[in-house]
């Protein structure tokens, strides 16, 4: 077999959590060995095996950046990688592919046309992340994009299930099988925190995106928010900052707002978040509400869903496949959403309400807690040393 028919997908993550260097995770429906040549580099991957993973390599600065992939020694695939801009950033958000292959061939296409710069997913890229035949599926629909566009994914639930049915010995780990096929930078401050690997951040140009794991516990003290306070306070010169998750706080659909959602939401006012991206509720929809807006973007290729309620602030509403472009504009965030046959379903402007007052950060407060308490410890010690006082 050519190397070109080897080829079943290439996924382009951030490797680091600054944007300057990515992951290749290439994708084979055989093993075989694998090169990349990126830039003036070569990468080899001399171990015959069916997933290659190229990490790190230094992302683009100034022009665009042109890869060759070879397969089993033959050349397999050619694809070229943008800079990122401070200005004139473009991001596409989906989510909910799952196993709707046909709509998520023809989102990935329109994705392509519009050629942004990061791709963001809002969770459940596969109907069971333990199936390798769903893996398959979504490379191969996501191809057009994938290959050359940086992908931030909010871990959905989707990727935790796998087919209980199976011998024991047959079973992946659903979650590790997730991470393999679409990596996500290593984030020093979420493995302090203990927040797990799904839980990330990763600066792209003005824009600070925080992709947190909305499977667990999302409460005020929980792990996912101290991540989020912590890497907020640690980059302040975001001029925007964007929460990515799976489960939302906000949404009128069927599955309705993260059970955590009033701590979520309290967590995105106190860290000046400007958007939340989620998905799980499979159709299109737009809230906005105290400077905050909260899109829903699940319309992928799950079956779609019909509103339940009507959630308080809601702007816009759609069941139906979508995706939605997120432009840089100066000081502001041009918004459009687009169904699957290309029609305007939603569009809006955003820009950051005032700065949150500076955020300290956790070891900061600790060590002025840690300073009184000495001081108090001294000023106990000095009094006992001159003995009770009289007259």
């Amino acid at each position: 077999m050519s190397g070109a028919s080897l080829l079943m997908g290439a996924v382009l993550t951030f490797a680091t959590v600054d944007g300057s260097a990515v992951s290749l995770t290439v994708s084979l429906s055989d093993t075989a060995t694998a090169a990349l040549t990126w830039g003036d580099h070569v990468y080899t991957s001399s171990v015959a095996q069916r997933r290659h993973l190229f990490s790190p390599l230094p992302m683009p600065t100034a022009a665009p950046l042109v890869y060759d992939l070879s397969v089993a020694g033959a050349s397999a695939h050619r694809a070229t990688v943008k800079p990122i801009p401070q200005d004139g950033l473009r991001v596409a958000v989906y989510g909910d592919s799952r196993d709707g292959h046909g709509p998520h061939r023809q989102i990935m296409q329109a994705i392509r046309e519009w050629d942004p710069h990061v791709l963001v997913h809002t969770g459940d890229v596969v109907q069971r992340a333990g199936v390798a035949e769903e893996w398959a599926n979504y490379l191969a629909a996501s191809l057009p994009v994938s290959d050359h566009v940086p992908l931030v994914l909010a871990l959905g639930n989707h990727e935790l299930y796998q087919p209980w049915n199976l011998p024991k010995a047959e079973r992946v780990d659903a979650l590790a099988e997730a991470m393999a096929q679409v990596p996500p930078p290593d984030d020093a401050i979420s493995r302090r925190i203990g927040a797990g690997p799904a839980t990330f951040r990763v600066r792209v140009g003005p824009m600070l995106i925080v992709s947190l794991n909305s499977n667990v516990s999302m409460s005020a003290q929980s792990q996912q928010l101290r991540f989020l306070r912590d890497v907020s306070a640690r980059d302040p010169d975001a001029r925007f900052r964007v929460a990515a998750m799976h489960h939302g706080p906000a949404s009128s659909g069927a599955h309705g707002k993260h059970r955590d959602a009033a701590d979520v939401i309290a967590a995105f006012k106190e860290t000046g978040v400007t958007l939340s991206l989620a998905g799980h509720d499979h159709l299109y929809e737009r809230i906005a509400r105290d400077g905050i807006t909260y899109v829903v973007s699940g319309g992928g290729g799950a079956p779609l869903y019909q509103r339940r309620h009507l959630e308080p602030g809601s702007e816009a509403f759609a069941s139906t496949y979508n995706w939605t472009k997120v432009t840089v504009e100066g000081d502001a965030l041009a918004l459009e959403s687009r169904s699957l046959e290309g029609a305007v379903l939603d569009r809006a402007v955003l820009r950051p309400s005032a700065p949150p007052p500076p955020l300290q950060v956790p070891w900061i407060r600790w060590a002025g807690a840690g300073g009184l308490l000495v001081a108090g410890l001294l000023a106990a010690l000095w009094r006992l040393a001159r003995g009770p006082r009289t007259g």
